[in-house]
């Protein structure tokens, strides 16, 4: 029975019509209650098997003594378990051992990470501030006037710097990100519509 496509189908049709009829009419409280709390515990359950297949991966790695891995695997699966038994110690991510641990080895290794991703975003914006067009033209005056704007001397420099930046942040910028959000949002309501009727196989798998 769970392998018929159709199970899956008609459990979400249901689903999607109680949460609807919930959100948008005010019907069946109770069970859309119910069905959101399903949905915690799902995600709960998930984040379990994510964990169980990472330590099972990891695992292998590590008794097939991969090359350029095991030993990273062997640290990765010490802290992640380490910081994992420290944070459900009462009081919950909140116990002065995990949060020495977060402040003085999390921390760090999260801003190490973000300056090393910077220098990718350089990368980029000197390929992209090789003007070759109007496009071109555009992206890198628009963004020399932002990293001037973002930046203490630029003001400095000019004064014209955060007024432009501004209004390129309230204006093209907004419009731009505000199509995105239409678009993401009618790609959403689309998806939705072909799980239920049917056509969005990858959502229960491709029929043999």
């Amino acid at each position: 029975m769970l392998k018929n496509r159709w199970t899956f189908l008609t459990l979400t049709a249901l689903a999607a019509c109680v949460i609807w009829g919930n959100y948008f009419f005010a019907l069946w409280p109770s069970l859309a209650k119910s069905l959101k709390n399903t949905l915690v515990f799902a995600g709960a359950f998930g984040l379990g098997v994510g964990i169980y297949r990472m330590t099972r991966q990891h695992t292998k790695f590590i008794q097939n003594r991969k090359e350029n891995q095991w030993t990273y695997s062997i640290l990765f699966l010490a802290t992640y378990f380490l910081i994992l038994i420290l944070g459900l110690i009462p009081p919950l991510t909140r116990n002065e051992t995990f949060l020495w641990f977060y402040y003085n080895i999390g921390l760090p290794i999260d801003a190490t990470m973000g300056a090393i991703v910077a220098f990718f975003y350089i990368q980029g914006a000197a390929r992209g501030f090789k003007i070759r067009s109007t496009d071109s033209a555009i992206l890198a005056v628009s963004s020399i006037i932002m990293i001037m704007r973002n930046a203490p001397i630029g003001s400095l420099i000019w004064g014209g710097f955060p007024i432009i930046g501004d209004w390129i942040l309230s204006v093209p910028t907004t419009g731009v990100f505000r199509g995105i959000i239409i678009g993401t949002g009618i790609g959403l309501i689309a998806m939705v519509i072909r799980t239920i009727m049917g056509k969005e196989r990858s959502f229960y798998g491709r029929d043999k």
